[in-house]
């Protein structure tokens, strides 16, 4: 699939949000060796998916679950996207409901199940996946620059999002180890960075990050 719709659903009292990825294939050359420091022609070129953020939105508060549905399936039944999308849906809790009735609008979500635990696993819904992995998997590819975002005067959710992705921390339970990511100031909501990491993670997870492949293979 080239593209991702990613949802992250809220309650009465949480926001819910979505986004579109669009999965690009870019060619970088590898570190060409030298000889004699004259450069050696490689005979292998590496690709990598770049992931760009098309659509961002917060949903009101209080929008019902078949109006968003509607919203749904209006935008994957885009002529851009039809055929080459994946709904993506947090099935977390309130999400297990609200998948349901998207199947009554003939959506086909791959439902994820956010987690404290520590990997993921695929389920019969679709896989159950550890918070940190999500979040992680959106900040590492921001870093590596494969996540490219428009510029706020494009989108200006993007200052939103940006302010929601910088107010996560890590936490440890002394306890057991284990560790968590959460907003740090109660005011800061996790909406647009879950759903935007659910689409991250899944894309990965289904297309990788990069390959390597001969110079001349066709793409």
């Amino acid at each position: 699939m080239r593209y991702c719709c990613c949802m992250d659903l809220g309650s009465e009292n949480d926001y819910a949000a979505m986004g579109i990825l669009e999965r690009i294939e870019k060619i970088r050359d590898p570190n060409i060796p030298t000889v004699n420091s004259r450069p050696i022609r490689s005979e292998k070129i590496m690709v990598v998916s770049e992931l760009h953020l098309k659509y961002l939105t917060r949903i009101p508060l209080k929008t019902t679950y078949p109006k968003i549905c509607e919203m749904i399936k209006a935008t994957v039944e885009n002529p851009r996207y039809v055929g080459d999308i994946q709904l993506v849906v947090d099935r977390t809790g309130i999400g297990i409901p609200i998948m349901q009735i998207m199947y009554l609008y003939d959506l086909a979500p791959i439902g994820i199940s956010i987690t404290s635990g520590n990997s993921a696993n695929s389920t019969k819904h679709g896989y159950n996946v550890p918070k940190r992995d999500i979040v992680t998997a959106l900040v590492a590819a921001w870093q590596s620059g494969r996540f490219k975002m428009p510029p706020p005067e494009k989108m200006p959710i993007i200052e939103t999002f940006v302010e929601e992705l910088q107010g996560f921390k890590m936490k440890i339970d002394q306890k057991t180890g284990h560790d968590s990511y959460e907003a740090w100031l109660e005011k800061i909501h996790d909406d647009l960075v879950l759903a935007i990491g659910l689409g991250v993670w899944w894309m990965d997870k289904t297309h990788g990050i990069s390959s390597v492949v001969n110079r001349n293979e066709n793409r």
